[in-house]
């Protein structure tokens, strides 16, 4: 099956609920960077809740994107249209750690002329998606509880991932909000081996969704040697005489999906010119 996102709202109970099903994806970033087990957990994890964010802070879904910085590690990704993420992992030392506190986690979500709206907040958990709720409640005020699921084969590699979004509107009752907690905390467990569906059946059982919207997800970089070459010209002359001096291509690799894009002297003389 291929990766999916869902949104949806639940009338009666007064409550949204999203949820993104993307092993493939997942699994490919993780393949991608050569992660080990628990720093692709956590790549893997940021993804998820970056497509989720992008759902919901954002008209139209516009680009969501998210850096989280702890001790040794950084995560960013970015999801620049509807069900399209990317993602990389940074660790120094080869750190097999993943995320420690202490650490902040940026959201930059844009709007339609491309300018950013930031907000940041203080990493409380090593682990992923209680971040990602606390950025919600705390920088956009809505009420919300995130929770990811990963599991991995006995090699570290990813088999399941799974994300589950719920969220209160303003008018629901803090006991129905209460009792959404806890169903979705006693769904944890079996989360990797329920489709969203029955995901969402379980949480909400005999209230049927209305206005659910069914998404593609995929893993897709936007990088291309156009826009390296943008960024190559935004160096000073100095910078760009000192790479023709090298008489030898310059190499470029996208920190996301690691393409590589080379640049010929001449190339690099071209640019020289337009100076």
């Amino acid at each position: 099956m291929n990766d999916y996102l869902i949104r949806c709202l639940v009338a009666k109970s007064q409550l949204r609920f999203l949820a993104v099903d993307a092993p493939l994806t997942v699994r490919q970033a993780q393949l991608c960077h050569q992660l080990p087990a628990k720093s692709g957990a956590d790549l893997g994890a940021s993804l998820l809740g970056t497509l989720l964010l992008q759902q919901v802070l954002t008209k139209d879904a516009a680009p969501v994107a998210v850096n989280l910085t702890s001790s040794g590690v950084t995560i960013v990704t970015d999801a620049e249209k509807p069900g399209q993420v990317r993602g990389y992992l940074k660790s120094e030392n080869n750190s097999k750690l993943g995320v420690t506190l202490p650490g902040v986690l940026t959201v930059s979500r844009f709007d339609d002329l491309h300018q950013p709206f930031r907000g940041q907040i203080e990493l409380s958990s090593p682990i992923i998606a209680p971040n990602y709720t606390q950025y919600l409640q705390q920088s956009e005020q809505i009420t919300s509880q995130m929770v990811c699921v990963l599991t991995q084969d006995e090699a570290g590699t990813i088999i399941h991932a799974k994300g589950l979004l719920l969220q209160a509107l303003p008018q629901t009752p803090t006991k129905v909000w209460q009792a959404a907690q806890i169903k979705l905390k006693n769904l944890t467990a079996s989360i990797s081996e329920l489709s969203l569906e029955e995901c969402l059946k379980q949480l909400t059982p005999d209230q049927p969704a209305i206005a659910t919207t069914r998404l593609p997800v995929a893993w897709q970089c936007s990088c291309s040697k156009e826009r390296f070459e943008a960024g190559l010209a935004t160096l000073g002359l100095s910078d760009l005489q000192d790479l023709a001096a090298q008489k030898t291509a310059v190499e470029t690799v996208c920190p996301f999906c690691r393409a590589h894009y080379d640049f010929t002297p001449t190339e690099i003389a071209d640019l020289i010119a337009e100076k």
